[in-house]
């Protein structure tokens, strides 16, 4: 269980402690149907063991669906781990979390079908600094820095496409 887990990895106060996930993929589909479940328990994790911050490295979404389906699946991932967890939340973009792949695999193949990263920045909440860190406006990319263990903290943006519409 997540109880005999947690009794399992020894996390020390003075120790800075990250939960790290990754490429989860999540959609409310047969095709990641537990991938929700996992941001679940880091969340649930962050209470068990004294964690200062979770990571969410990106593609948190699958992003093979319409803009409105990616829009509410960002929105989920990032409500779950910002309300249930007690630490530190980042959520960091891949390049799934926009959409693009869709939207050129669809046919479509328009901006319209694509998250922007001013929506994705509201959909993460960085448009504020809930946890202290530093960002460039209301950026995907932060830093923060943990000063009691002298560990400075940097979230990247791992798919920084420039989008641009031409007559293709």
């Amino acid at each position: 269980t997540l109880v005999d887990m947690a009794s399992m990895v020894p996390l020390f106060e003075d120790t800075l402690n990250i939960g790290f996930l990754t490429d989860n993929h999540y959609e409310d589909t047969p095709y990641a149907f537990s991938s929700l479940g996992h941001y679940k328990y880091i969340a649930e994790m962050s209470k068990l063991v004294h964690l200062d911050a979770i990571i969410a490295g990106g593609d948190n979404v699958n992003g093979n669906t319409t803009k409105a389906h990616g829009m509410k699946h960002n929105g989920d991932v990032a409500s779950l781990l910002l309300t249930r967890s007690n630490c530190d939340v980042f959520l960091l973009k891949g390049n799934h979390e926009d959409c693009s792949y869709y939207s050129s695999q669809s046919g479509k193949n328009t901006l319209d079908e694509v998250i922007t990263d001013e929506e994705l920045q509201k959909l993460y909440h960085t448009t504020t600094c809930l946890y202290g860190e530093h960002r460039k406006g209301s950026s995907l990319y932060f830093y923060k820095d943990y000063e009691k263990h002298k560990i400075r903290v940097i979230g990247l943006n791992s798919f920084d496409l420039p989008y641009v519409a031409d007559s293709n």
